[in-house]
């Protein structure tokens, strides 16, 4: 049976998992940071492997990044926004919800996407847009996100636990776990 938001292994669930998600965008950012950190060490091997892994999502223009040690970040400046705000985002998450708390209403995801979606989308009709209307609009997004992530991660950990736990032949969502 899936654990109770209230109960206490649901509650310890909800936490490893926004825990867990914390971990993982706190590294995402230190690779970020960690790429001009060891080209400005002279690590340029390690360097230019986190540059090298950032490339498929990101274009790396330098013009448009925020530098750090003199050399850019591994990314520009909206995803490096994206990220940040997503880190502050969810240190927000536990002090202003529960981390146990469902998804907010999509509406709020979507005006928080808004700014950013106009600035690219202006961008493509040559219209200009600037380094801090790339920040800030990534910015935005980057911490309204975990209010949905969070609730995700929560559910899947869940999901996780039901399936792992209920080794009676069982398996499905829902289904109550028999105890030998």
């Amino acid at each position: 049976m899936l654990p109770a938001r209230s109960s206490p292994i649901g509650r310890r669930l909800a936490w490893v998992a926004y825990v867990g998600t914390l971990a993982v965008s706190l590294a995402g950012v230190a690779l970020v940071v960690g790429a001009p950190w060891f080209r400005a060490h002279g690590h340029d091997d390690a360097s230019a492997v986190l540059y090298e892994a950032f490339r498929p999502v990101c274009h790396q223009d330098p013009l448009r990044s925020f530098h750090l040690w003199g050399h850019a970040l591994a990314v520009c400046s909206r995803c490096s926004a994206l990220l940040f705000g997503g880190v502050f985002g969810l240190l927000l998450v536990p002090v202003l919800r529960s981390v146990e708390a469902g998804l907010p209403r999509r509406r709020w995801l979507v005006l928080a996407a808004v700014p950013c979606v106009l600035d690219v989308v202006l961008g493509w009709f040559g219209f200009p847009n600037t380094f801090w209307s790339r920040a800030v609009s990534g910015g935005l997004l980057g911490a309204t996100t975990p209010f949905y992530l969070v609730p995700a991660m929560v559910a899947a950990a869940r999901e996780l636990f039901i399936k792992t736990s209920n080794n009676n032949g069982g398996g499905a969502v829902g289904e109550p776990v028999r105890n030998p």
